[in-house]
């Protein structure tokens, strides 16, 4: 058989209009991989994957060929609609994981119906965002669809060959998982793999509860007479950097740099603090309660909440998140009998502005009478969401952004803003000389590079901004606890050190053993050398790639399942960007050693990634 007999007979098995999308969907995972930083490696498994997605496409076009024209035009359309969606959120799914869709995240939106919808609202928020996917998938479907000249005769070997094709293609994709985490694969064979793995797993997270026993206060110290209001403010992706009231020149935060830079005697800024944790989910808990991420589950969910605490030293507790909180479930976590008052979107009717979060400004506005009702002594917690990604660039209440244009620079003076408004109320109650006010941060913001921050143990995503301010009355009546706080502002402290600081504010006495608190008090010296956990996977968490950080003294060990070890010293290398696993010392190894050893969730995610024996 001649050459141009065999290409004539069988050309649509090895190309036809189909062949351009695979080609296509080539050359843009190559443009991500060369144009972004991803947390894959390049390698020749892209190559085989091409030919995969190649062919699969191919394969694909060659059977619609077969069907009859309105079905086959119905199948392109709806592929057309599905590839212009990939196509467009590729960008936005690779700026905030360094990677495509993956199957963790996939678990996520199937499980967590309000992420879902809250992913669908930043894909179509905006007219020009919605018309772009349509006029995508209309262009799509116009060259691609199938025409009646297109019609094929019916050919029984290349409908076998091309079936065989299909099935070869399903066969490699049925590798275990960690090629498919290690390795940067083309854009629609990892979007395949991870919706086709997304809806075939299941989590085996464990759910978030709380389950506190009866007799938990018996042991607590007996509050003293004179108790300050606490107001705990926790940002949302929040680093130090751009921050002003940091050092960095911007007016993005004029309340908040105003206010610390007249009343500087009052405040406390701590220049090393850190997270335990790039998740939201993971970090929130731990502040809750002061459990770290590494302890055990039943720790975590029997822990009191700090407004247990403060509830039981005679203070009344409300709870304001601009959150959803049916995301994750965390009313039912947060569901206490404790909170007097407890404020969130869903509960309130109001809709979400920025991914699955409402308005914080609009919130403060709407339930201003119930704070000014607060009765004192009061503890009241407040979480932000503008900065969460995509970042909330407008509000109802801001007509005038003072010039600021970038769109995190927005989110930053709309969080200040509403700081405002929240110290202003407190104001208003006459209750400002008589109110602390402590402030951190669930995790850092998106200045990430090497990896997704909700896997990333580097401190580009674990640093975070962590200030106290304290009334003059209480500065002048506990010098010593001041003093001891001020020694504490370069020492590295995490978001670990919240719940027993608050729970040295209201009962004037440092937490003990007894309350099992994983932090430290930062009214209490700080040891140099205490050794920090980050991690951002466990019981209640689980994503498709893991691993962990070690802190001591000026030494990071991390390890992630797709790149392995590193070492860095991060007084010499803050960015930790020198890899010295090459060269740590045998006792250093033997140290961090010993902590995975002592730690099952740390040797689970080594035993996962095949890594325990190292």
């Amino acid at each position: 058989m001649s050459f141009n007999r065999f290409w004539s007979n069988y050309k649509p098995l090895f190309f036809n209009r189909f062949s351009w999308i695979a080609l296509f969907f080539i050359t843009y995972s190559l443009i991500f991989n060369f144009g972004y930083v991803s947390i894959h490696k390049l390698d020749d498994s892209f190559i085989l994957f091409a030919v995969v997605s190649y062919f699969f496409w191919t394969a694909i076009g060659a059977l619609l060929h077969y069907l009859p024209r309105k079905a086959a035009n119905s199948i392109v359309a709806l592929l057309s609609l599905i590839w212009s969606i990939v196509i467009l959120t590729a960008p936005a799914f690779f700026t905030e994981f360094k990677e495509f869709l993956s199957t963790g995240l996939v678990i996520l939106l199937k499980e967590q119906p309000v992420y879902f919808w809250g992913y669908v609202h930043q894909i179509t928020h905006t007219f020009w965002q919605f018309a772009a996917i349509i006029i995508l998938a209309i262009l799509l479907f116009w060259i691609f669809k199938i025409k009646k000249l297109d019609l094929l005769q019916p050919s029984k070997t290349i409908l076998m060959l091309s079936l065989l094709m299909l099935i070869l293609a399903n066969f490699i994709l049925n590798q275990e998982r960690y090629f498919f985490q290690k390795n940067f694969l083309p854009l629609d064979i990892h979007t395949f793999y991870a919706i086709r793995t997304g809806f075939k797993k299941h989590s085996q997270e464990k759910p978030l509860k709380h389950f506190l026993a009866p007799d938990w206060d018996k042991k607590l110290p007996k509050a003293k007479n004179e108790k300050y209001n606490i107001v705990l403010v926790v940002f949302e992706s929040f680093s130090k950097v751009p921050l002003p009231f940091y050092g960095f020149k911007n007016n993005y935060m004029p309340f908040m740099t105003h206010w610390i830079k007249q009343d500087s005697a009052q405040f406390i800024l701590f220049k090393n603090a850190m997270s335990v944790s790039g998740a939201t989910d993971v970090s929130m808990p731990t502040i809750y309660t002061g459990i770290g991420p590494e302890r055990d589950y039943y720790d975590l969910i029997h822990a009191p909440f700090l407004w247990d605490y403060a509830k039981k030293a005679g203070y009344e507790t409300m709870l304001i998140n601009t959150q959803s909180q049916e995301w994750k479930h965390m009313n039912s976590f947060v569901n206490d009998k404790y909170v007097d008052a407890y404020y969130y979107p869903e509960k309130l009717e109001m809709s979400f502005i920025n991914d699955v979060g409402t308005d914080g400004l609009s919130l403060i506005k709407r339930i201003k009478p119930e704070i000014l009702k607060l009765k004192t002594p009061f503890f009241l917690y407040y979480n932000t969401n503008a900065t969460h990604t995509p970042y909330q660039d407008h509000s109802p209440e801001i007509k005038d952004f003072k010039g600021i244009s970038d769109r995190y620079g927005k989110a930053l003076y709309i969080t200040d803003q509403t700081v405002k408004s929240l110290v202003d109320i407190i104001k208003e109650k006459g209750q400002l000389d008589h109110t602390i006010f402590v402030f951190t941060a669930d995790h850092g913001y998106y200045i990430v590079k090497r990896r997704s921050r909700l896997a990333s143990y580097f401190k580009e995503a674990l640093d975070i901004p962590m200030l106290i301010y304290f009334p003059k009355k209480w500065i002048s009546s506990h010098p010593d606890l001041y003093q001891t706080a001020r020694l504490n502002r370069n020492k590295r402290v995490t978001n670990l050190d919240i719940a027993p600081t608050i729970f040295n504010l209201i009962f004037e006495q440092r937490p003990t053993s007894i309350h099992s608190f994983s932090g430290r008090s930062l009214l209490s010296p700080i040891d140099n050398h205490r050794t920090i956990i980050a991690l951002s996977t466990n019981d209640t968490r689980h994503w498709s790639s893991e691993g962990f950080g070690i802190y001591k003294d000026t030494m990071s060990y991390l390890f992630h399942d797709n790149t392995g070890f590193h070492y860095y010293n991060v007084a010499r290398d803050s960015m930790q960007h020198k890899d010295l696993t090459q060269k740590i010392p045998p006792v250093q190894k033997r140290y961090f050693d010993s902590i995975i050893q002592h730690h099952k969730y740390l040797k689970a995610v080594l035993k996962r990634a095949g890594a325990l024996h190292k």
